[in-house]
């Protein structure tokens, strides 16, 4: 992940650090290889995508979205 002043992982291990958004799911989308993809989920993503997989196959990114909400506690 490319962001001008922090790296995307960087966001991603800080907003899991936090106790008041470590619970929010994080689907990565990136143009970057899905070699990233196991070291963004092994440091707390949900999911990755590569956007170049989403000409193929246009309904994964709500399948996806969809997985990571049905993993969160309702209280």
């Amino acid at each position: 992940m490319l962001l001008p002043k922090l790296s995307g992982p960087e966001v991603l291990r800080s907003l899991k650090k936090n106790d008041l958004t470590a619970h929010i799911p994080v689907v990565i989308l990136s143009s970057l290889s899905q070699n990233n993809g196991p070291k963004l989920v092994g440091e707390g993503a949900d999911a990755f995508i590569e956007k170049g997989l989403l000409l193929e196959n246009p309904g994964r990114l709500l399948e996806t979205i969809m997985a990571a909400l049905s993993k969160i506690a309702v209280v």
